[in-house]
């Protein structure tokens, strides 16, 4: 599943027309120190509207380190 998600993004095409929105981002710790990342993925053509939108969730467990991930970053 992964795989097409890189496969989706890692392209010329996405990288001139594509947006990939993070959209939510939880973690958990405890027993399993569980993160989980919500995205939105979508292109736009030369007109400005927006094709092929997905949603993906992506769910780390056992993560090693969530220092400094819910700071906000201005850049």
């Amino acid at each position: 599943m992964i795989e097409h998600l890189i496969k989706r993004t890692n392209t010329t095409e996405f990288y001139q027309n594509g947006h990939l929105h993070l959209t939510k981002l939880k973690g958990k710790i405890g027993q399993y120190k569980t993160i989980e990342f919500n995205f939105v993925v979508e292109e736009q053509d030369d007109f400005g509207k927006m094709y092929n939108v997905e949603h993906w969730r992506l769910i780390a467990h056992k993560t090693i380190d969530f220092s400094g991930i819910y700071r906000y970053r201005n850049l």
